[in-house]
């Protein structure tokens, strides 16, 4: 099987042709994207294929990437699951405010520009699409990933929906990685899908 991003895009087209990109400013803000949490999951998965369920700007898939080539890994992909428009708590003025353009978000814009801007686009695969829309499609594919990394949503089903969802996704002895489990919601959608889960701090670990 080839590259993720031949399946979905096809070969000749090229997701970071900087003639057709917006320009916008660099912006690496995130939460958590630096955690000391993807260097122990990447060395137990090795990945060369890891799985993002919610990427925002790019920070943590950015992370990511630098993480797999310092320990050795070169031939990887990244594929970053999202819809670019934000959560609940985006559109109601609760979290981070939007810049917009049209009407619309720029996230994939500053997304595009930042992953152009780290040099990373041979392993940084966008996928703009609803986590359930992206499991479906990639299940379709027969992808197997090493390693999933959640970070979407916040309330109990969703996070829920995405870990039972990710699971037929990952390989045996691949790692499922998640963010935010001391929210009270996502530490019990961990609590009620998963065994022998390593608790990180700001975030889950479980090997499957």
């Amino acid at each position: 099987m080839g590259k993720v991003r031949e399946l979905l895009f096809g070969e000749d087209h090229n997701v970071y042709n900087q003639r057709t990109m917006s320009k916008v400013d660099v912006d690496m803000q995130g939460w958590a994207s630096t955690s000391p949490s993807f260097a122990k999951a990447i060395s137990i998965a090795k990945p060369k294929l890891i799985i993002e369920v919610g990427t925002w700007k790019g920070a943590s898939a950015i992370h990511m990437a630098k993480t797999c080539l310092e320990q050795g890994i070169d031939d990887f992909e990244i594929v970053c699951i999202d819809t670019f428009l934000g959560a609940v708590e985006h559109w109601n003025g609760t979290s981070h405010k939007f810049t917009f353009r049209n009407g619309r978000p720029i996230i994939y814009d500053v997304f595009i520009n930042n992953v152009v801007e780290a040099g990373l686009q041979k392993y940084i695969t966008p996928f703009p699409v609803d986590a359930h829309s992206g499991y479906q499609v990639l299940k379709g594919f027969g992808v197997q990933a090493d390693m999933i990394y959640i970070d979407a949503s916040h309330d109990y089903e969703a996070v829920k929906n995405d870990i039972m969802n990710t699971i037929p996704l990952l390989r045996a002895g691949g790692v499922l990685l998640g963010d935010d489990y001391r929210y009270p919601d996502v530490n019990k959608a961990v609590s009620d899908t998963l065994l022998k889960v390593s608790d990180e701090s700001d975030k889950f670990l479980w090997v499957k």
